[in-house]
């Protein structure tokens, strides 16, 4: 039924933006060595909001939420899914970016592609860990703080209790 082919079409959607994505990138590096349209990809469509990452991220979310999983995996998925945007938010915040990201495993590509592929999932690995570690941290924080009650109550004043 639908579903099936929401999916299917999905997937041809999330495979043609990530091709359009990597040849405009290859495109650009190659005429950026001419000087000609110097930074278009880099600048463009490999930031989060270009259309090709939008209709993407689209794609993913319809591919995901039809997925059927078997019980434990939903489970694990549940357990370590509200981690992921406090994850996104802390690796993405300029300071960390700027200063402990950028460049810093740039030696990755020295190593032969398979080491170097699992270098990289093992990094992703530590950061998410260590991420969610720090957003646990913070969750208990907000917890003590009573912190959502607060903004409960500043909502409740700011739309007259509707």
């Amino acid at each position: 039924g639908f579903f099936k082919n929401s999916v299917r079409i999905s997937l041809a959607i999330y495979g043609v933006c990530t091709m359009l994505s990597w040849a405009i990138k290859l495109w650009e590096e190659h005429t950026s060595q001419e000087g000609k349209y110097a930074d278009l990809a880099s600048g463009f469509i490999a930031q989060y909001t270009s259309p090709t990452m939008l209709l993407s991220g689209i794609a993913l979310f319809v591919i995901f939420a039809n997925l059927s999983l078997p019980r434990p995996m939903e489970k694990a998925i549940k357990l370590i899914s509200p981690c992921a945007f406090g994850v996104y938010i802390i690796h993405a915040h300029p300071l960390l970016w700027d200063r402990l990201i950028t460049y810093r495993y740039a030696h990755f590509i020295e190593h032969n592609p398979l080491v170097m592929m699992l270098l990289v999932l093992l990094t992703a690995l530590i950061m998410f860990v260590l991420f969610s570690a720090v957003d646990f941290i913070r969750l208990k924080i907000f917890n003590a703080l009573k912190i959502r009650q607060l903004l409960l109550k500043i909502e409740a004043k700011l739309t007259g209790g509707m």
